[in-house]
Protein backbone atom coordinates (compact mmCIF):
# COMPACT_ATOMS: atom_id res chain seq x y z
CA UNK A 1 0.00 0.00 0.00
CA UNK A 2 1.38 3.17 -0.79
CA UNK A 3 0.99 5.66 1.79
CA UNK A 4 1.35 9.41 2.07
CA UNK A 5 5.65 9.29 2.97
CA UNK A 6 5.57 6.96 -0.51
CA UNK A 7 4.08 10.06 -2.36
CA UNK A 8 5.98 12.56 -0.84
CA UNK A 9 9.30 10.31 -1.77
CA UNK A 10 7.90 9.96 -5.55
CA UNK A 11 7.54 14.21 -5.35
CA UNK A 12 11.41 14.73 -3.98
CA UNK A 13 12.88 11.95 -6.44
CA UNK A 14 11.42 13.57 -9.69
CA UNK A 15 11.03 17.05 -8.27
CA UNK A 16 7.81 17.40 -9.34
CA UNK A 17 5.15 20.47 -8.13
CA UNK A 18 2.05 19.25 -5.99
CA UNK A 19 0.35 20.24 -8.96
CA UNK A 20 2.10 18.16 -11.92
CA UNK A 21 1.76 15.16 -9.29
CA UNK A 22 -2.04 15.86 -9.01
CA UNK A 23 -2.34 16.33 -12.49
CA UNK A 24 -0.56 13.00 -13.74
CA UNK A 25 -2.52 11.14 -11.12
CA UNK A 26 -6.17 12.90 -11.41
CA UNK A 27 -5.51 11.32 -15.33
CA UNK A 28 -4.38 7.67 -14.43
CA UNK A 29 -6.20 5.82 -16.85
CA UNK A 30 -7.05 3.07 -14.45
CA UNK A 31 -8.64 5.43 -12.01
CA UNK A 32 -10.66 8.00 -14.52
CA UNK A 33 -11.68 6.76 -17.63
CA UNK A 34 -12.96 8.81 -20.37
CA UNK A 35 -16.28 8.66 -19.62
CA UNK A 36 -15.99 9.11 -16.04
CA UNK A 37 -14.10 12.49 -16.56
CA UNK A 38 -16.16 14.72 -17.32
CA UNK A 39 -17.90 14.33 -13.67
CA UNK A 40 -14.47 14.25 -11.87
CA UNK A 41 -13.75 17.24 -13.86
CA UNK A 42 -17.57 18.80 -11.94
CA UNK A 43 -16.44 17.23 -8.63
CA UNK A 44 -13.06 19.18 -8.58
CA UNK A 45 -14.16 21.82 -10.11
CA UNK A 46 -11.17 21.64 -12.79
CA UNK A 47 -13.02 23.79 -15.66
CA UNK A 48 -13.16 26.84 -13.88
CA UNK A 49 -10.02 26.93 -14.32
CA UNK A 50 -10.09 26.62 -18.10
CA UNK A 51 -9.71 29.80 -20.29
CA UNK A 52 -12.86 30.79 -21.45
CA UNK A 53 -14.30 30.24 -24.07
CA UNK A 54 -11.38 26.34 -24.06
CA UNK A 55 -12.83 23.31 -25.86
CA UNK A 56 -13.65 20.92 -22.84
CA UNK A 57 -14.03 17.79 -24.90
CA UNK A 58 -10.99 18.60 -26.74
CA UNK A 59 -9.20 18.87 -23.43
CA UNK A 60 -10.64 15.78 -21.86
CA UNK A 61 -9.16 13.84 -25.05
CA UNK A 62 -5.59 15.37 -25.09
CA UNK A 63 -5.08 14.82 -20.78
CA UNK A 64 -6.85 11.26 -21.59
CA UNK A 65 -4.25 10.57 -24.01
CA UNK A 66 -1.44 12.52 -22.49
CA UNK A 67 -1.53 9.60 -19.76
CA UNK A 68 -2.77 7.12 -21.75
CA UNK A 69 -0.71 3.34 -21.98
CA UNK A 70 -1.43 3.64 -25.77
CA UNK A 71 1.71 5.17 -27.08
CA UNK A 72 0.39 4.78 -30.55
CA UNK A 73 -3.10 6.70 -29.83
CA UNK A 74 -1.41 9.32 -28.03
CA UNK A 75 1.22 9.76 -31.38
CA UNK A 76 -1.43 10.47 -33.37
CA UNK A 77 -3.59 12.43 -31.63
CA UNK A 78 -0.09 14.34 -31.18
CA UNK A 79 0.25 14.25 -35.12
CA UNK A 80 -3.18 15.53 -35.68
CA UNK A 81 -2.19 18.84 -33.18
CA UNK A 82 1.35 19.73 -34.48
CA UNK A 83 0.43 19.15 -38.48
CA UNK A 84 0.38 23.20 -38.53
CA UNK A 85 3.64 23.68 -36.94
CA UNK A 86 2.03 25.27 -33.97
CA UNK A 87 3.43 23.40 -31.48
CA UNK A 88 6.80 24.24 -30.03
CA UNK A 89 9.05 21.51 -30.39
CA UNK A 90 11.01 21.86 -26.88
CA UNK A 91 7.10 21.83 -25.24
CA UNK A 92 6.38 18.18 -27.18
CA UNK A 93 9.57 16.78 -26.15
CA UNK A 94 8.95 18.29 -22.51
CA UNK A 95 5.64 16.86 -22.83
CA UNK A 96 6.52 13.61 -24.34
CA UNK A 97 9.35 12.61 -21.49
CA UNK A 98 6.65 13.60 -18.88
CA UNK A 99 4.25 11.25 -19.94
CA UNK A 100 6.97 8.46 -20.41
CA UNK A 101 8.00 9.13 -16.79
CA UNK A 102 4.08 9.29 -15.12
CA UNK A 103 3.77 5.96 -16.69
CA UNK A 104 6.62 4.26 -15.08
CA UNK A 105 6.24 5.88 -11.57
CA UNK A 106 2.73 5.03 -10.95
CA UNK A 107 1.72 1.86 -12.77
CA UNK A 108 3.18 -0.36 -10.19
CA UNK A 109 1.64 1.45 -7.56
CA UNK A 110 -2.71 2.13 -8.02
CA UNK A 111 -4.74 0.18 -6.43
CA UNK A 112 -7.97 1.34 -4.92
CA UNK A 113 -6.42 1.68 -1.60
CA UNK A 114 -3.86 3.65 -3.09
CA UNK A 115 -7.12 6.05 -5.15
CA UNK A 116 -8.66 6.92 -1.59
CA UNK A 117 -5.77 7.48 -0.03
CA UNK A 118 -4.31 9.71 -3.31
CA UNK A 119 -7.72 11.38 -2.96
CA UNK A 120 -7.41 11.89 0.47
CA UNK A 121 -4.04 13.51 0.23
CA UNK A 122 -5.45 15.50 -2.74
CA UNK A 123 -7.80 17.07 -0.59
CA UNK A 124 -5.70 17.44 2.35
CA UNK A 125 -2.21 18.73 0.50
CA UNK A 126 -2.91 19.58 -3.13
CA UNK A 127 -4.86 21.96 -4.74
CA UNK A 128 -5.64 20.80 -8.72
CA UNK A 129 -4.05 23.29 -11.16
CA UNK A 130 -4.28 22.26 -14.43
CA UNK A 131 -4.35 25.89 -15.98
CA UNK A 132 -1.34 24.64 -17.46
CA UNK A 133 -2.17 22.55 -19.72
CA UNK A 134 -5.60 24.00 -20.05
CA UNK A 135 -3.89 27.46 -21.16
CA UNK A 136 -1.79 25.26 -23.77
CA UNK A 137 -4.37 23.12 -24.85
CA UNK A 138 -6.39 26.55 -25.35
CA UNK A 139 -4.09 28.63 -27.37
CA UNK A 140 -3.49 25.54 -29.76
CA UNK A 141 -6.78 25.16 -30.11
CA UNK A 142 -7.29 29.09 -31.44
CA UNK A 143 -4.22 28.86 -33.56
CA UNK A 144 -5.30 25.71 -35.09
CA UNK A 145 -8.72 27.52 -35.87
CA UNK A 146 -7.08 30.53 -37.44
CA UNK A 147 -4.50 28.41 -39.47
CA UNK A 148 -7.28 25.79 -40.74
CA UNK A 149 -9.43 28.95 -41.77
CA UNK A 150 -6.36 30.06 -43.88
CA UNK A 151 -6.13 26.71 -45.95
CA UNK A 152 -8.21 25.08 -47.79
CA UNK A 153 -8.83 21.40 -46.58
CA UNK A 154 -9.08 19.61 -50.60
CA UNK A 155 -5.93 20.88 -51.76
CA UNK A 156 -3.94 22.29 -48.71
CA UNK A 157 -3.21 25.18 -50.28
CA UNK A 158 -4.38 28.82 -48.77
CA UNK A 159 -7.96 29.28 -49.58
CA UNK A 160 -9.62 32.97 -49.77
CA UNK A 161 -8.31 34.33 -46.36
CA UNK A 162 -5.12 33.12 -46.97
CA UNK A 163 -4.72 34.62 -50.28
CA UNK A 164 -5.99 38.13 -48.69
CA UNK A 165 -3.46 37.63 -45.69
CA UNK A 166 -0.68 37.16 -48.46
CA UNK A 167 -1.78 40.13 -50.64
CA UNK A 168 -1.55 42.05 -47.20
CA UNK A 169 1.71 40.97 -46.65
CA UNK A 170 2.75 42.46 -49.84
CA UNK A 171 0.87 45.77 -49.22
CA UNK A 172 2.58 46.41 -46.32
CA UNK A 173 5.94 45.93 -47.85
CA UNK A 174 5.18 48.30 -50.53
CA UNK A 175 5.36 45.63 -53.29
CA UNK A 176 3.75 45.78 -56.55
CA UNK A 177 1.89 42.79 -57.87
CA UNK A 178 -0.70 41.55 -60.01
CA UNK A 179 -3.37 39.08 -59.49
CA UNK A 180 -5.17 36.48 -61.65
CA UNK A 181 -8.04 34.05 -60.82
CA UNK A 182 -8.53 31.01 -63.43
CA UNK A 183 -11.87 30.20 -63.57
CA UNK A 184 -11.74 26.76 -64.72
CA UNK A 185 -14.79 26.81 -67.38
CA UNK A 186 -17.84 24.58 -67.03
CA UNK A 187 -16.44 22.81 -63.92
CA UNK A 188 -19.62 22.06 -61.92
CA UNK A 189 -20.70 20.20 -65.60
CA UNK A 190 -17.13 18.69 -65.41
CA UNK A 191 -17.72 17.73 -61.46
CA UNK A 192 -21.13 16.31 -62.52
CA UNK A 193 -19.85 13.98 -65.60
CA UNK A 194 -16.98 12.44 -63.50
CA UNK A 195 -18.64 11.93 -59.90
CA UNK A 196 -17.45 13.74 -56.99
CA UNK A 197 -14.20 11.86 -56.40
CA UNK A 198 -12.46 12.29 -59.83
CA UNK A 199 -13.61 15.92 -59.64
CA UNK A 200 -11.76 15.96 -56.44
CA UNK A 201 -8.90 14.17 -58.08
CA UNK A 202 -9.19 16.57 -60.91
CA UNK A 203 -8.36 19.72 -58.64
CA UNK A 204 -5.47 18.04 -57.09
CA UNK A 205 -4.06 17.09 -59.65
CA UNK A 206 -4.23 20.69 -61.16
CA UNK A 207 -3.08 21.92 -57.82
CA UNK A 208 0.11 20.09 -58.33
CA UNK A 209 0.94 20.81 -62.42
CA UNK A 210 0.59 24.75 -61.59
CA UNK A 211 2.34 24.69 -58.08
CA UNK A 212 5.38 22.71 -60.27
CA UNK A 213 5.24 25.20 -63.37
CA UNK A 214 5.39 28.21 -60.62
CA UNK A 215 7.91 30.71 -60.74
CA UNK A 216 9.91 32.82 -58.09
CA UNK A 217 7.81 35.18 -56.04
CA UNK A 218 4.51 33.62 -57.55
CA UNK A 219 1.90 32.12 -54.82
CA UNK A 220 -1.10 29.97 -55.59
CA UNK A 221 -4.32 29.67 -53.70
CA UNK A 222 -7.66 28.00 -54.03
CA UNK A 223 -9.89 31.12 -53.48
CA UNK A 224 -13.17 29.66 -54.37
CA UNK A 225 -15.11 26.45 -55.76
CA UNK A 226 -13.97 26.27 -59.40
CA UNK A 227 -11.07 28.97 -59.02
CA UNK A 228 -7.32 29.15 -58.52
CA UNK A 229 -5.86 32.75 -57.98
CA UNK A 230 -2.25 33.17 -58.91
CA UNK A 231 -0.43 36.53 -57.49
CA UNK A 232 2.52 37.52 -59.91
CA UNK A 233 5.07 39.96 -59.31
CA UNK A 234 5.14 43.27 -60.85
CA UNK A 235 7.93 42.38 -63.05
CA UNK A 236 5.35 41.84 -65.55
CA UNK A 237 4.26 43.79 -68.50
CA UNK A 238 0.70 42.98 -69.59
CA UNK A 239 1.76 41.36 -72.47
CA UNK A 240 4.26 39.49 -70.60
CA UNK A 241 1.66 38.80 -68.15
CA UNK A 242 -0.75 37.41 -70.62
CA UNK A 243 2.05 35.45 -72.01
CA UNK A 244 2.77 33.83 -68.37
CA UNK A 245 -0.90 33.18 -68.17
CA UNK A 246 -0.83 31.37 -71.49
CA UNK A 247 1.81 29.50 -70.44
CA UNK A 248 0.17 27.98 -67.09
CA UNK A 249 -3.04 27.45 -69.65
CA UNK A 250 -0.86 25.29 -71.48
CA UNK A 251 0.15 22.93 -68.78
CA UNK A 252 -3.45 21.43 -69.78
CA UNK A 253 -3.04 21.53 -73.64
CA UNK A 254 -3.73 17.73 -74.05
CA UNK A 255 -7.13 15.80 -72.29
CA UNK A 256 -6.46 14.61 -69.12
CA UNK A 257 -7.87 10.98 -69.08
CA UNK A 258 -10.35 9.50 -66.52
CA UNK A 259 -11.09 5.70 -67.42
CA UNK A 260 -13.56 6.13 -70.60
CA UNK A 261 -13.69 10.02 -70.25
CA UNK A 262 -11.04 13.03 -71.83
CA UNK A 263 -11.29 16.23 -69.69
CA UNK A 264 -10.29 19.32 -71.73
CA UNK A 265 -9.55 21.63 -69.09
CA UNK A 266 -9.76 25.65 -69.61
CA UNK A 267 -10.00 28.59 -68.17
CA UNK A 268 -11.70 32.30 -68.23
CA UNK A 269 -8.99 34.41 -66.48
CA UNK A 270 -9.11 38.15 -64.73
CA UNK A 271 -6.60 40.36 -63.81
CA UNK A 272 -6.09 43.64 -61.10
CA UNK A 273 -3.12 45.41 -60.77
CA UNK A 274 -1.70 46.89 -58.02
CA UNK A 275 -1.22 49.79 -57.14
CA UNK A 276 -3.23 50.69 -60.27
CA UNK A 277 -6.42 48.97 -59.46
CA UNK A 278 -6.98 49.29 -55.62
CA UNK A 279 -5.45 50.21 -52.69
CA UNK A 280 -6.32 47.04 -50.55
CA UNK A 281 -6.14 43.04 -50.82
CA UNK A 282 -10.18 42.94 -50.47
CA UNK A 283 -10.49 45.52 -53.09
CA UNK A 284 -8.12 44.09 -55.91
CA UNK A 285 -9.10 40.85 -55.47
CA UNK A 286 -12.71 42.41 -56.19
CA UNK A 287 -11.23 44.44 -59.57
CA UNK A 288 -10.07 40.72 -60.29
CA UNK A 289 -13.56 39.14 -60.20
CA UNK A 290 -15.07 41.90 -62.22
CA UNK A 291 -12.72 41.41 -65.13
CA UNK A 292 -13.38 37.63 -64.71
CA UNK A 293 -16.79 38.00 -64.29
CA UNK A 294 -16.56 40.26 -68.11
CA UNK A 295 -14.17 37.93 -69.57
CA UNK A 296 -16.83 35.05 -69.32
CA UNK A 297 -19.38 37.03 -71.10
CA UNK A 298 -17.01 37.97 -73.89
CA UNK A 299 -15.41 34.75 -74.19
CA UNK A 300 -12.20 36.80 -73.85
CA UNK A 301 -9.39 35.85 -71.63
CA UNK A 302 -7.10 37.21 -69.87
CA UNK A 303 -9.01 40.41 -69.46
CA UNK A 304 -7.04 43.36 -67.67
CA UNK A 305 -9.41 45.44 -65.29
CA UNK A 306 -10.16 48.92 -66.39
CA UNK A 307 -12.93 51.34 -65.68
CA UNK A 308 -14.56 50.40 -68.60
CA UNK A 309 -14.60 46.86 -67.63
CA UNK A 310 -16.30 47.59 -64.74
CA UNK A 311 -19.27 49.62 -66.46
CA UNK A 312 -19.89 47.01 -69.25
CA UNK A 313 -19.76 44.51 -65.24
CA UNK A 314 -22.74 47.50 -64.07
CA UNK A 315 -24.19 47.11 -67.25
CA UNK A 316 -24.73 43.60 -67.13
CA UNK A 317 -26.08 43.72 -63.47
CA UNK A 318 -28.03 46.00 -64.74
CA UNK A 319 -29.70 44.39 -67.38
CA UNK A 320 -29.68 41.43 -65.34
CA UNK A 321 -31.99 42.73 -62.46
CA UNK A 322 -34.44 44.02 -65.59
CA UNK A 323 -34.75 40.78 -66.47
CA UNK A 324 -36.17 39.60 -63.16
CA UNK A 325 -38.62 42.49 -63.60
CA UNK A 326 -39.52 41.32 -67.00
CA UNK A 327 -40.75 38.11 -66.02
CA UNK A 328 -42.56 39.85 -63.12
CA UNK A 329 -44.09 42.26 -65.41
CA UNK A 330 -44.74 39.80 -68.42
CA UNK A 331 -42.71 42.25 -70.64
CA UNK A 332 -41.63 39.30 -73.16
CA UNK A 333 -43.57 38.87 -76.32
CA UNK A 334 -43.28 35.87 -78.98
CA UNK A 335 -42.80 37.02 -82.62
CA UNK A 336 -43.19 34.47 -85.12
CA UNK A 337 -40.57 34.00 -88.81
CA UNK A 338 -42.71 31.73 -91.87
CA UNK A 339 -40.67 29.18 -93.10
CA UNK A 340 -41.76 28.13 -96.41
CA UNK A 341 -41.93 24.93 -98.47
CA UNK A 342 -38.95 25.79 -101.22
CA UNK A 343 -40.65 23.40 -104.05
CA UNK A 344 -44.12 24.71 -103.61
CA UNK A 345 -43.40 28.37 -101.88
CA UNK A 346 -46.52 27.32 -99.16
CA UNK A 347 -45.99 28.37 -95.73
CA UNK A 348 -45.48 25.05 -93.83
CA UNK A 349 -44.59 26.11 -90.11
CA UNK A 350 -42.64 29.14 -88.26
CA UNK A 351 -40.05 29.35 -85.87
CA UNK A 352 -40.91 31.19 -82.60
CA UNK A 353 -38.76 34.03 -81.27
CA UNK A 354 -38.31 35.52 -78.50
CA UNK A 355 -38.27 39.22 -77.82
CA UNK A 356 -38.02 41.86 -75.04
CA UNK A 357 -40.42 44.70 -74.71
CA UNK A 358 -38.30 46.72 -72.91
CA UNK A 359 -39.96 49.66 -70.91
CA UNK A 360 -37.37 52.54 -71.67
CA UNK A 361 -35.27 50.67 -74.99
CA UNK A 362 -38.23 48.93 -76.83
CA UNK A 363 -38.18 46.12 -78.95
CA UNK A 364 -34.63 44.24 -77.72
CA UNK A 365 -33.66 41.08 -80.12
CA UNK A 366 -32.39 37.69 -78.46
CA UNK A 367 -28.43 38.61 -78.36
CA UNK A 368 -29.25 41.45 -76.34
CA UNK A 369 -30.65 39.68 -73.48
CA UNK A 370 -30.58 35.52 -73.84
CA UNK A 371 -26.88 34.91 -72.44
CA UNK A 372 -27.67 36.87 -69.20
CA UNK A 373 -30.72 34.48 -69.52
CA UNK A 374 -28.76 31.55 -69.62
CA UNK A 375 -26.00 32.64 -67.18
CA UNK A 376 -28.31 33.51 -64.48
CA UNK A 377 -30.78 29.98 -65.14
CA UNK A 378 -33.76 32.17 -65.64
CA UNK A 379 -33.78 31.14 -68.90
CA UNK A 380 -35.67 27.79 -67.58
CA UNK A 381 -38.76 30.04 -66.80
CA UNK A 382 -38.48 32.27 -69.16
CA UNK A 383 -38.43 28.97 -71.84
CA UNK A 384 -40.82 27.23 -70.05
CA UNK A 385 -43.30 30.36 -70.94
CA UNK A 386 -42.37 30.48 -74.51
CA UNK A 387 -43.15 26.75 -74.70
CA UNK A 388 -47.12 28.07 -73.48
CA UNK A 389 -47.57 31.17 -75.69
CA UNK A 390 -46.59 29.47 -78.47
CA UNK A 391 -48.57 26.30 -77.76
CA UNK A 392 -51.72 29.00 -77.14
CA UNK A 393 -50.81 30.60 -80.75
CA UNK A 394 -50.47 27.61 -82.41
CA UNK A 395 -54.51 25.86 -80.59
CA UNK A 396 -55.71 29.84 -81.56
CA UNK A 397 -54.32 28.79 -85.47
CA UNK A 398 -55.85 25.32 -85.54
CA UNK A 399 -59.16 27.13 -84.68
CA UNK A 400 -58.69 28.95 -87.32
CA UNK A 401 -58.13 26.78 -89.86
CA UNK A 402 -54.48 26.90 -89.87
CA UNK A 403 -52.07 24.17 -90.43
CA UNK A 404 -48.77 25.47 -89.15
CA UNK A 405 -46.28 23.27 -87.13
CA UNK A 406 -44.09 25.69 -84.72
CA UNK A 407 -40.82 25.46 -83.78
CA UNK A 408 -39.47 26.31 -80.24
CA UNK A 409 -35.79 26.67 -79.38
CA UNK A 410 -34.94 24.96 -76.42
CA UNK A 411 -31.94 25.87 -74.33
CA UNK A 412 -29.42 23.37 -73.24
CA UNK A 413 -30.47 24.27 -69.24
CA UNK A 414 -33.68 23.23 -70.15
CA UNK A 415 -33.00 20.10 -71.56
CA UNK A 416 -30.68 19.51 -68.58
CA UNK A 417 -33.85 19.79 -66.29
CA UNK A 418 -34.92 16.05 -64.68
CA UNK A 419 -38.41 17.29 -65.31
CA UNK A 420 -37.91 18.78 -69.35
CA UNK A 421 -39.87 16.02 -70.57
CA UNK A 422 -42.49 15.89 -68.27
CA UNK A 423 -43.30 19.95 -67.80
CA UNK A 424 -43.25 19.67 -72.13
CA UNK A 425 -45.85 17.33 -72.46
CA UNK A 426 -48.13 19.18 -69.48
CA UNK A 427 -47.73 22.14 -71.67
CA UNK A 428 -48.97 20.60 -74.96
CA UNK A 429 -51.77 18.60 -73.42
CA UNK A 430 -52.97 21.39 -70.97
CA UNK A 431 -52.90 23.90 -74.14
CA UNK A 432 -55.09 21.08 -76.07
CA UNK A 433 -52.75 20.70 -79.47
CA UNK A 434 -51.88 17.55 -81.19
CA UNK A 435 -48.20 17.32 -80.09
CA UNK A 436 -47.44 16.86 -84.14
CA UNK A 437 -47.84 20.87 -84.16
CA UNK A 438 -44.92 21.29 -81.85
CA UNK A 439 -41.14 20.49 -82.99
CA UNK A 440 -38.28 21.50 -80.38
CA UNK A 441 -34.86 22.96 -81.85
CA UNK A 442 -31.93 21.64 -79.88
CA UNK A 443 -28.31 22.79 -80.88
CA UNK A 444 -25.72 20.65 -82.35
CA UNK A 445 -22.83 20.70 -79.46
CA UNK A 446 -25.39 20.47 -76.13
CA UNK A 447 -26.75 17.03 -78.03
CA UNK A 448 -23.25 15.54 -78.58
CA UNK A 449 -22.40 16.49 -75.16
CA UNK A 450 -24.47 14.38 -72.91
CA UNK A 451 -25.57 12.02 -75.93
CA UNK A 452 -27.29 8.99 -73.57
CA UNK A 453 -28.93 11.59 -70.96
CA UNK A 454 -30.59 13.18 -74.31
CA UNK A 455 -31.06 10.58 -76.40
CA UNK A 456 -34.02 8.75 -73.93
CA UNK A 457 -35.19 12.33 -73.21
CA UNK A 458 -35.57 12.97 -76.56
CA UNK A 459 -37.04 9.75 -77.77
CA UNK A 460 -40.14 9.92 -74.99
CA UNK A 461 -40.77 13.29 -76.59
CA UNK A 462 -40.41 11.72 -80.16
CA UNK A 463 -43.41 8.40 -79.00
CA UNK A 464 -45.64 11.63 -78.30
CA UNK A 465 -45.47 12.76 -81.64
CA UNK A 466 -42.99 15.85 -80.96
CA UNK A 467 -40.93 16.49 -83.43
CA UNK A 468 -36.87 17.59 -83.04
CA UNK A 469 -34.37 19.31 -85.47
CA UNK A 470 -30.78 20.34 -85.22
CA UNK A 471 -30.11 23.78 -85.06
CA UNK A 472 -27.15 25.82 -86.35
CA UNK A 473 -26.15 22.24 -87.92
CA UNK A 474 -22.72 22.18 -89.81
CA UNK A 475 -20.94 24.40 -86.79
CA UNK A 476 -20.32 21.82 -84.67
CA UNK A 477 -19.16 18.48 -84.73
CA UNK A 478 -21.95 15.60 -85.09
CA UNK A 479 -21.05 12.53 -87.33
CA UNK A 480 -23.26 9.76 -89.24
CA UNK A 481 -23.07 7.85 -86.02
CA UNK A 482 -25.14 10.18 -83.62
CA UNK A 483 -27.02 11.63 -86.63
CA UNK A 484 -28.10 7.89 -86.88
CA UNK A 485 -28.68 6.79 -83.30
CA UNK A 486 -30.87 10.84 -82.46
CA UNK A 487 -34.66 10.71 -82.90
CA UNK A 488 -34.66 14.14 -85.02
CA UNK A 489 -36.48 14.95 -88.75
CA UNK A 490 -34.55 18.34 -88.91
CA UNK A 491 -31.41 19.43 -90.29
CA UNK A 492 -31.11 23.48 -89.86
CA UNK A 493 -28.43 24.77 -92.13
CA UNK A 494 -26.61 27.31 -90.02
CA UNK A 495 -26.92 31.01 -91.64
CA UNK A 496 -22.99 31.09 -92.20
CA UNK A 497 -23.27 28.88 -94.44
CA UNK A 498 -26.20 30.39 -96.92
CA UNK A 499 -25.31 34.42 -96.18
CA UNK A 500 -22.62 34.22 -99.29
CA UNK A 501 -24.19 31.86 -101.32
CA UNK A 502 -24.44 31.29 -104.25
CA UNK A 503 -21.17 32.64 -104.88
CA UNK A 504 -18.84 31.19 -102.29
CA UNK A 505 -17.72 27.88 -103.82
CA UNK A 506 -16.72 26.36 -99.84
CA UNK A 507 -20.24 27.53 -98.41
CA UNK A 508 -21.82 25.88 -101.41
CA UNK A 509 -19.77 21.80 -101.41
CA UNK A 510 -20.59 22.52 -97.66
CA UNK A 511 -24.07 23.21 -98.26
CA UNK A 512 -25.18 20.60 -100.92
CA UNK A 513 -22.89 18.22 -98.62
CA UNK A 514 -25.20 18.89 -95.87
CA UNK A 515 -28.59 18.45 -97.95
CA UNK A 516 -27.09 14.76 -99.50
CA UNK A 517 -26.65 14.08 -96.18
CA UNK A 518 -29.79 14.76 -94.84
CA UNK A 519 -31.20 12.68 -97.83
CA UNK A 520 -29.11 10.06 -96.94
CA UNK A 521 -30.93 9.44 -93.71
CA UNK A 522 -34.68 10.55 -94.60
CA UNK A 523 -34.69 13.81 -93.01
CA UNK A 524 -35.67 17.37 -93.97
CA UNK A 525 -33.67 20.28 -94.30
CA UNK A 526 -34.09 24.20 -93.61
CA UNK A 527 -31.68 27.17 -94.90
CA UNK A 528 -31.99 29.94 -92.44
CA UNK A 529 -31.07 33.45 -93.44
CA UNK A 530 -32.42 33.15 -97.03
CA UNK A 531 -32.28 37.46 -98.20
CA UNK A 532 -32.31 37.03 -101.56
CA UNK A 533 -33.79 35.02 -104.86
CA UNK A 534 -30.05 33.95 -105.91
CA UNK A 535 -29.97 32.00 -102.48
CA UNK A 536 -33.31 30.35 -102.69
CA UNK A 537 -32.69 29.78 -106.85
CA UNK A 538 -29.42 27.96 -105.12
CA UNK A 539 -31.66 25.71 -102.77
CA UNK A 540 -34.11 25.39 -104.63
CA UNK A 541 -31.67 23.47 -107.18
CA UNK A 542 -29.69 21.57 -104.48
CA UNK A 543 -33.19 20.37 -103.15
CA UNK A 544 -33.13 21.79 -99.90
CA UNK A 545 -36.69 21.65 -98.12
CA UNK A 546 -37.31 24.58 -96.76
CA UNK A 547 -36.49 28.15 -96.62
CA UNK A 548 -36.47 30.72 -93.61
CA UNK A 549 -35.10 34.24 -93.74
CA UNK A 550 -36.07 38.09 -94.35
CA UNK A 551 -36.32 37.38 -98.55
CA UNK A 552 -40.15 35.74 -97.48
CA UNK A 553 -40.74 37.81 -93.74
CA UNK A 554 -39.07 38.97 -91.07
CA UNK A 555 -40.45 37.36 -87.79
CA UNK A 556 -43.97 39.27 -86.96
CA UNK A 557 -46.32 39.26 -84.12
CA UNK A 558 -49.43 36.33 -84.53
CA UNK A 559 -52.02 38.32 -86.33
CA UNK A 560 -49.44 39.71 -88.80
CA UNK A 561 -48.56 36.13 -89.46
CA UNK A 562 -51.94 34.99 -89.98
CA UNK A 563 -52.68 37.46 -92.50
CA UNK A 564 -49.12 36.66 -94.06
CA UNK A 565 -50.37 32.90 -94.07
CA UNK A 566 -53.57 33.32 -95.52
CA UNK A 567 -52.44 36.31 -98.35
CA UNK A 568 -49.46 34.39 -99.79
CA UNK A 569 -50.03 31.68 -101.78
CA UNK A 570 -46.18 31.81 -103.39
CA UNK A 571 -43.44 33.61 -103.84
CA UNK A 572 -41.81 33.40 -107.10
CA UNK A 573 -40.54 36.91 -107.32
CA UNK A 574 -39.41 39.88 -104.66
CA UNK A 575 -42.91 39.38 -103.55
CA UNK A 576 -44.89 43.08 -102.90
CA UNK A 577 -46.83 41.62 -100.02
CA UNK A 578 -43.23 40.24 -98.77
CA UNK A 579 -42.39 43.32 -99.39
CA UNK A 580 -45.23 45.38 -97.37
CA UNK A 581 -44.66 42.97 -94.26
CA UNK A 582 -40.78 43.64 -93.98
CA UNK A 583 -41.97 47.27 -94.42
Amino acid sequence: MVTLDDFSAIFDKYSLSSEELGLCLIFRKEYLTIDNLQSHYSELDSTALLPEGADIELHIKYLSLLFSEDREEYIQFHKTIARFHLHPAEHIAAVFSYREILLEIFLPFWSEKDKDAFMRLLRKKFILDISIFSSVLYSLQQKYIIEASRIDTLTSLPNKRGLLLKMEELLEAKKSFNVAIFDIKKFGYLKEQLGFTNGDYLLKLMKERILNDLKNGEFLSRSGFDEFTIIFPKNFTELELTERIEEISSLFKEPIVFSQDEVKIKFNVGVSKYPEDGISAENLLDNALVALYVAKRQKKTPLFYTKMVHQQMNQTLTLKNGLKKAIKRGEFVLFYQPKIDIKTFKVTGAEALIRWNHPEKGILLPGEFIPMLEETELIIPVGEWVLREASKQIKSWIDNGMDIKVAVNISPLQLQQNDFVQTVLDIVYSSKIPPKYLELEITENFLVEKLDENFKKLMELKRHGIDISIDDFGTGYSSLAYLKQLPINTLKIDLMFIKNLPENYEDKKITEAIVSLAKLLNLKTISEGVESWDQLDYLREIQCTEGQGFYFSKPINGDDFTHFYKTLECVKTESPINKKIIE
